[in-house]
């Protein structure tokens, strides 16, 4: 979803004004509308525009109760004559879709569905936009990166380690002006391969990552036989990851693969060979945070990919 993108781009590339607290809240609600949950969304997009607007009337110094929700908070902005009167229309059309999912959903008419999660995010998008033109009148331009979409393959996490560390992953990659789309969301139980195959044809590249999905405490391979093996705690993936990693290197598509450091190397996981990068990493570690390290591996992959997609562009090579 580019229009996503575009706002996650916003987000960041006002990051350095709107602190670590905003920009992660802003993540939060954005890749709760990607995992398919705009209650979820709804919720985190009304607490960014409360903290958002108690900022702003704080930089303005007018005088605010701590706690004051966020139709109260607008009221003070619209009191300040500070911002435009659209702009607030869409505040309190926000507000309101906030006040509609906080009650309980016995009526379906009542219920928070994908449109009203869009709606806030999009009034997110052009909040941002509206103060950080404010903040920067006088000031150069933020340049923002182009939307670039990279296919994800990753399995659905079952854990809360997992879950965070693809929320930090995503946003990262939102920072750095990525758009990544999978398979979820446009499964069809009919004619996968068809579908993925659809989408890694509008792809600059592909990011495969590998999270455990299935344990084993004992696998014997060739067994009864004079090459039997036994391995102990063998810790695969989903099975995907291969599919999809595999129809990304016939694609000739430029491959990403991140391992958990658990997991059985084999197939795309091994093949280092075979021109795609593979990278091991410590969930345990990177769910907390990315490191540094880590983010800076994952911003030069980007921008390797960028410089590909822009030759490529150049030399007519692309649609």
């Amino acid at each position: 979803m580019l229009g996503i993108l575009q706002i996650g781009t916003t987000v960041h590339a006002s990051a350095s004004w709107l602190g670590e607290y905003l920009t992660g809240v802003a993540d939060e609600a954005l890749t709760a509308f990607e995992d398919g949950t705009p209650l979820l969304a709804v919720t985190k997009a009304g607490a960014f525009f409360e903290a958002l607007l108690a900022k702003l009337l704080d930089e303005w110094s007018i005088a605010r109760e701590p706690q004051a929700g966020l139709g109260t908070l607008i009221g003070l902005v619209r009191r300040s004559e500070r911002a435009p009167i659209a702009l607030l229309e869409r505040l309190g059309e926000a507000n309101a879709i906030r006040v509609r999912g906080s009650h309980a959903k016995s009526d379906p008419l009542d219920r928070i569905t994908e449109g009203d999660a869009l709606q806030m995010l999009g009034t997110l998008g052009l909040v941002v936009g509206w103060a950080a033109s404010k903040r920067s009148q006088g000031a150069d331009p933020v340049e923002t990166p182009t939307p670039v979409p990279v296919f994800l393959s990753v399995g659905g996490p079952h854990r809360l380690d997992q879950e965070q560390f693809l929320r930090r992953l995503r946003a990262h990659m939102r920072g750095l002006g990525v758009h990544l789309p999978s398979l979820s969301g446009g499964y069809s139980k009919d004619r996968p391969f068809d579908v993925v195959r659809q989408m890694m044809d509008g792809c600059a590249a592909a990011l495969v990552v590998g999270l455990e999905r299935s344990h084993a405490y004992t696998v014997f391979e060739r067994e009864r036989s004079s090459a039997e093996r036994i391995y102990q705690d063998q810790y695969v993936p989903t099975a995907w990851n291969q599919i999809e990693g595999a129809m990304a290197a016939a694609l000739r598509l430029p491959l990403l693969v991140l391992r958990e450091s658990s997991l059985h190397a084999e197939g795309i996981f091994a093949a280092d060979n075979h021109g795609h990068r593979i990278r091991p990493f410590d969930l345990r570690v990177e769910s907390r945070g990315l490191s540094s390290e880590f983010a800076s591996f994952l911003a030069g992959w980007v921008a390797e990919v960028r410089a590909g997609a822009r030759a490529r562009r150049e030399q007519g090579l692309d649609d």
